[in-house]
């Protein structure tokens, strides 16, 4: 009984310790394991690689577009600061940066993968059909008297309506174009059974037409873009775009203002936005969020103050419509006031005073680290439109 009970411990040992060798066995397999991860990890890190994907491969990545278009927007912010104090050295650094990266063409393409998740031209469409703009804007209201009804009654007629003329500033897509282009088949004339003809049947047995293409939308589109990527796209500059006699009923101006490289182009951007713009005509605006959240020197309130006019002084002169935010986009739809008897831009005129926390460059958030600069500085003589002569 003795020896058997001994055996039987030694056995017992014996397991316990083959136990003990797996369990540690796993062990350092798990941390031989954790060990190259990390290992794998660093090499990843202080590898030399370009930061982006070859600028050759398709884009599809929302990921990857997002990289693209934030190493585009801080290399060029660089590169203009670095140019702005004379320093060559540093600004051939940076724009071979941005050669590397694939350039403008390659941000560009970034931008049209970033639109297609939440689309701008959808946005406009939707606010210019809420208020009637895309059967186009009333010429002019006419009205006349009915004799038989009793006197001070009117007989409204059909009003004339004309070609909405929008302006698309800094167009990456065609979006708009496309909107502006489709067209629709109505008929033409009465016929006795349209119903029974063929869908693709378009001329009677005479040979006359029963149905022709006409615009969808009663909509006139010019699409700019300091370097275009579509042939529709004209290749223009809007801060050298020169005043028309007819100036436009909407401007789109989605995700450039960001995009100009210093405060004081910044303002200029916006008060050609207002000039540019007939009394009546509305801007639509986006910007990322973090331009006004995470900025020293603006707010989004600073950045409404400066849009509009206020007892302190005047701003740009807009009248905001509606506001609206998406998590990383602030939209904005801006109106230049319809003043009949050109009254009240007079009085503004003659105010000729901009409030001068926007005429220079403040701070008014402090105490943390904030991710960008953006800032906006307006002039005077831009703001009343003096260097247009107007």
């Amino acid at each position: 009984m003795k020896r058997a009970t001994k055996s039987s411990i030694d056995d017992n040992q014996q397991n316990s310790q083959k136990g003990d060798n797996d369990d540690k066995s796993k062990n350092i397999s798990s941390y031989e394991n954790k060990t190259k991860k990390k290992q794998s990890k660093k090499l990843k890190k202080s590898s030399t690689g370009p930061l982006v994907p070859p600028p050759q491969s398709q884009m599809k990545s929302r990921k990857r577009a997002r990289i693209v278009t934030t190493l585009f927007h801080k290399y060029t912010h660089k590169y203009e600061e670095a140019l702005s104090q004379n320093n060559e050295k540093m600004a051939e650094e940076y724009l071979e940066k941005i050669n590397e990266m694939g350039g403008r063409k390659e941000y560009q393409r970034a931008s049209e993968v970033s639109t297609s998740f939440h689309s701008t031209s959808k946005w406009v469409l939707g606010v210019l059909g809420r208020i009637g703009w895309l059967d186009g804007v009333v010429i002019k209201e006419k009205e006349e008297e009915n004799p038989q009804k009793e006197e001070g009654e009117k007989k409204k007629k059909k009003l004339p309506r004309r070609n909405v003329n929008l302006l698309e500033v800094g167009a990456i897509n065609t979006q708009l174009l496309d909107a502006a282009a489709r067209t629709k088949k109505v008929k033409t004339q009465d016929t006795t059974d349209t119903a029974s003809l063929p869908t693709a049947q378009t001329e009677n047995e005479d040979g006359d037409s029963i149905y022709k293409d006409i615009p969808v939308h009663k909509l006139t589109v010019r699409a700019i873009d300091l370097r275009s990527s579509h042939p529709g796209i004209e290749t223009q500059d809007f801060l050298t775009l020169p005043l028309q006699s007819t100036r436009y009923d909407v401007i789109v101006c989605s995700m450039v203002i960001n995009c100009v490289p210093t405060p004081e182009s910044r303002g200029k951007m916006l008060c050609l936005l207002y000039h540019q713009l007939r009394p009546g005509g509305l801007c639509f605006l986006t910007l990322p969020k973090l331009c006004l959240s995470q900025s020293p020197h603006i707010s989004k309130e600073m950045f409404q103050e400066m849009l509009s006019s206020s007892k302190e002084g005047n701003g740009v002169g807009f009248e905001i419509v509606e506001t609206k935010e998406s998590p990383k986009v602030a939209f904005f739809v801006l109106s230049r006031p319809l003043n009949n008897d050109d009254n009240e831009e007079k009085q503004r005129k003659e105010r000729n005073k901009v409030n001068p926390k926007f005429t220079r460059l403040i701070t008014i958030n402090r105490g943390k680290k904030y991710r960008n600069k953006f800032a906006i500085v307006l002039k005077e003589s831009e703001v009343f439109g003096d260097f247009l002569n107007l």
